[in-house]
């Protein structure tokens, strides 16, 4: 896939460094010379020095033959505009996503929604964030949390305790166990290992494992694999930025009590 990325920063140098090592064909476009010169020395890719706003740099870019643009500048701006204007370019099947941080274009009143502004998608970082860490706050003990968009399974991870009931077990006898049907651990991180669990493999005290899990019974769950994981009570957010005062306005209507320092 020919895939255009707008913006050379942190975002961009390493969505250009994974999908480049998936074999992609990547360009990157950033007006400023020295990230450009950085990103050339590091990654087998084409680079553009100039503003994206600007049809004709789009164009050397390559825009017209381009699959996919991702535009994850800094500038909530610079990635609608490039958008807009790379929407102009081909036969209409190019994917458009934008990095876009203010609220007001991807809350639920957002005046994009129905692919305005020749948008396909908006990738809000703080919401992201935001998100996680709700649902983090939601599973007593959990590390990791991601829900899918259809269905009511979640996949969530857990560090495992000393003295966790699961501790010990094989996922033979696992099997035994009432819900067993209702959940699969797909995989098992034990310190730098990843493991794939086959029916002998035992689950050892300080493993994280990731579960795909029922939303019904996962609080049924919870108590094999940390009997002392209580409900949240009270969250601390460490400096009132974007995303603390996000999550703070998520967990203001909660029983959650909120401190910001």
């Amino acid at each position: 896939m020919k895939i255009l990325i707008i913006g050379a920063g942190a975002v961009g140098f390493s969505i250009a460094k994974q999908l480049s090592a998936e074999g992609h064909d990547i360009s990157v476009v950033d007006v400023n010379p020295k990230l450009i010169r950085k990103i050339a020395e590091k990654l087998d890719v084409s680079v553009i020095t100039g503003n994206a706003t600007s049809p004709c740099v789009l164009e050397s870019a390559g825009v017209q033959e381009t699959d996919m643009v991702l535009a994850v500048t800094t500038s909530d701006e610079v990635n609608i505009v490039t958008c807009i204007i790379a929407s102009k370019y081909g036969d209409g099947e190019k994917i458009k996503i934008a990095r876009i941080r203010n609220g007001e274009f991807t809350g639920n009143k957002s005046i994009f929604k129905h692919n305005g502004f020749c948008v396909d998608h908006m990738i809000n970082p703080e919401q992201i964030i935001v998100e996680s860490i709700i649902k983090i706050l939601e599973t007593p003990g959990a590390t990791f949390a991601v829900d899918f968009p259809i269905g009511d399974v979640v996949l969530r991870g857990f560090h495992v305790p000393g003295d966790a009931p699961l501790v010990g077990l094989t996922f033979s006898e696992l099997e035994d166990i009432e819900y067993t049907d209702s959940f699969l651990i797909v995989y098992i991180q034990r310190d730098d290992e990843m493991i794939t669990p086959s029916h002998n493999t035992t689950i050892l005290p300080d493993d994280t494992i990731f579960v795909l899990i029922s939303k019904i019974v996962l609080p049924y769950f919870l108590p094999m694999v940390n009997r002392r994981a209580d409900e949240v009570e009270k969250v601390i957010i460490y400096k009132a930025s974007r995303t603390g005062m996000l999550l703070a306005e998520r967990l203001e209507n909660s029983p959650i009590a909120v401190t910001i320092i």
